[in-house]
């Protein structure tokens, strides 16, 4: 974040978050604000292109071995066949 302009953020935590704020602070030798910062970027990394990719590989097949779903390529077929006419 060097050399990145900062906007000035207020916020307000429970005392716990407070007591867990400072003790991350201390062990990764940095300010509570970049402890702040850090979360943040974990938090937005979850949201990105790729980590989206990733749940969708993770769901994908799901369904695959169900039984009671209807045979949607039928449907498919018999909806495609409605708009060819």
């Amino acid at each position: 974040m060097s050399g990145s302009k900062m906007v000035r953020k207020q916020i307000y935590v429970t005392p716990e978050q407070d007591r867990l704020l400072a003790l991350r602070a201390g062990q990764l030798g940095v300010t509570q604000s970049e402890v702040i910062r850090r979360a943040l970027e974990n938090v937005a990394d979850t949201f990105t292109v790729e980590a989206r990719k990733e749940v969708l590989r993770e769901v994908a097949g799901i369904w695959r071995d169900r039984k009671d779903l209807p045979d949607f390529a039928k449907l498919r077929r018999e909806g495609d066949e409605r708009i060819d006419g």
